[in-house]
Formats: structure tokens, C-alpha cells, sequence
């Protein structure tokens, strides 16, 4: 393998590393509390694999909390990555061939790129993942954690590799639940936190539908943890207790929310734990929200 290759391979195991790393002792707040001794080792990382006991990571996930052409996703996968250069033939053939029609434009590849990871590999469906990160955003949508390419045998077709058909792109960010009664927001950090503060700003966007209800007073932090070079961060909103019940879609602003700290904001990362592979939080730079 190439070392392009075994880099690769590394994108989800680093990513990974902010749930299991334990190189210092942290600060642990879970629901408001603080940790009131420090745990062994083994202790700390035997909670990182979950999130919290009640909630250990899923097997499979999907697209942005909802099945795109019913493609569910090993979590595996994207926290132990292949590259796509170890694709097998068939699956192989099928995502670098040039004479899909207009609709393959601009997807298929013409060799296989190194620097995607293979979401899936099937007989009838190769699905195709690439890694994508920004520091900052211009507003709060749904999360892009990957690209995503996905290659299709024709259904009603014989099995076959010179049936496969047009195939398609999107954008994907797989998320861990945290908690029964609440959602997932989407989250960005104030441009104006400052180092010397001991606690940061967040902006936090309620996706579900709420019929323009904003997420004032009913944003939960699920867990914090800081440490020398990181804050892990988990966010949930619950639900309006006055929503109706055919609730609307309307576009609301993110809502700003304090975070208090245990020490110092520094040049720490601040890590969403929200999502598979834990994501670093973006700045949002647009001065006119909320």
C-alpha cells in the first residue's frame, strides 16, 4: 500500500482519536456536573467509546439523520476507513467508467482517487465517501462532513457490470443520537470568543421543523470535557412544549449560547461529539445573525 494510501486509511482512526485519546486528565461535565476526582486511564477511555453509557455508538447510520436512496452506512466504515484504491475490480470498473451519459459528468473518476474512502461496496452499489472540513461557515445548514458519490446498478437490468446506470452526488454527516427526547442541533462557535474567556459562545440551529420556534431555553449541554488541547462538546435541544402538532418549516436564526469553562478558552479546538467521527466546530463569520 501506498503511504498516500495508509494516510488515507488514518482519516477516521484520527478523527476518532478525540473520542479515545487520554493523554491528560479532563475537566468532565456530563448534563451539568463536573467530575469530582480524576479517573484511571482505562476508565476514560472505556467511557469515550460511547458517548455516554446509555448510548453506545450505532452499528450503521445514514445521511444527514435520514436514508438517501436507502443507503445505510457501516459505522466501521468511516471510523476504520479503506481508500478507494482497494476496491475490487468489479466495483472498481464501475466507478471509473467514462460512458454513464451527462448525469455521470463530473462523478465517475477517471483512476480511483486516493483520497476518498469507501462508504460501501456492494455487487449492485458502490458508495464512495470524501472527507471535508472547514474552520469556518458563512451561515448554519445541514452538516457536510463528507462528500458523497454513489454508483448504482439498473435495477430491473441483469447483474451485470456493463449495467450500470447515471450516478449521483450529495453531501453527508452522520450523527450519534444523544438523547431519546431531544434532536441533534447544528452548531458553530461566535467569532468573537476570546482566548482569555473562560467560557465560549455557540451558535446553536434547530433543524426539526418547529413551526419558527427558536431553540431559546430548551438547549441542553449533553457533555463537556475539556482538556489541554481540546474541548468535547455535546449539544441536544428538546422539543417546544407548546409545538403544534402540524408544525411548519420555516427558516429560523441560530440561537447564541453561553458555555461556561473550567479554565481558559486558549487555542483549544472545540470538538462536536455529535457527530460520527467527531467533527471539529466551525466559526460562524456572518455578523448579522440572531
Amino acid at each position: 500500500m501506498s503511504a498516500r494510501a495508509r494516510a488515507v486509511r488514518q482519516i477516521g482512526v484520527m478523527s476518532l482519536a478525540v473520542l479515545l485519546l487520554a493523554a491528560c486528565t479532563p475537566v468532565d461535565r456530563e448534563s451539568g456536573s463536573k467530575s469530582a476526582s480524576p479517573r484511571s486511564a482505562s476508565a476514560d477511555t472505556a467511557e469515550r467509546t460511547s458517548l455516554t453509557q446509555e448510548l453506545p455508538l450505532p452499528t450503521t447510520v445514514v445521511c444527514n439523520g435520514h436514508g438517501f436512496l436507502d443507503v445505510t452506512f457501516e459505522v466501521d466504515a468511516l471510523l476504520d476507513p479503506r481508500p478507494a484504491t482497494e476496491l475490487g475490480p468489479a466495483a472498481a470498473a464501475a466507478v471509473t467508467r467514462q460512458d454513464l451519459g451527462p448525469n455521470a459528468k463530473g462523478v465517475a473518476f477517471e483512476t480511483l482517487p486516493e483520497d476518498w474512502i469507501i462508504g460501501e461496496e456492494r455487487a449492485d452499489r458502490v458508495v464512495l465517501l470524501r472527507p471535508q472540513s472547514s474552520e469556518t461557515v458563512q451561515y448554519i445548514t445541514l452538516p457536510a462532513d463528507y462528500e458523497m458519490r454513489l454508483f448504482l446498478i439498473d435495477p430491473v437490468k441483469p447483474v451485470d457490470a456493463s449495467q450500470w446506470y447515471p450516478t449521483f452526488e450529495n453531501t453527508c454527516a452522520f450523527e450519534l443520537p444523544l438523547r431519546e427526547d431531544a434532536d441533534n442541533p447544528v452548531i458553530a462557535l461566535a467569532a468573537d470568543n476570546s482566548p482569555e474567556d473562560s467560557f465560549i459562545d455557540i451558535w446553536v440551529s434547530d433543524m426539526t421543523c418547529r413551526s419558527g420556534l427558536s431553540a431559546e431555553g430548551r438547549i441542553e449541554i449533553v457533555r463537556l470535557r475539556e482538556f489541554d488541547d481540546r474541548i468535547e462538546l455535546a449539544v441536544a435541544v428538546a422539543p417546544p412544549s407548546d409545538q403544534p402538532a402540524a408544525a411548519t418549516c420555516q427558516g429560523v436564526a441560530p440561537t447564541r449560547y453561553r458555555v461556561e469553562l473550567a479554565a481558559a478558552l486558549g487555542e483549544r479546538t472545540v470538538i462536536d461529539l455529535s457527530r460520527i467521527p467527531a467533527q471539529r466546530v466551525p466559526i460562524l463569520v456572518t455578523r448579522d445573525v440572531g
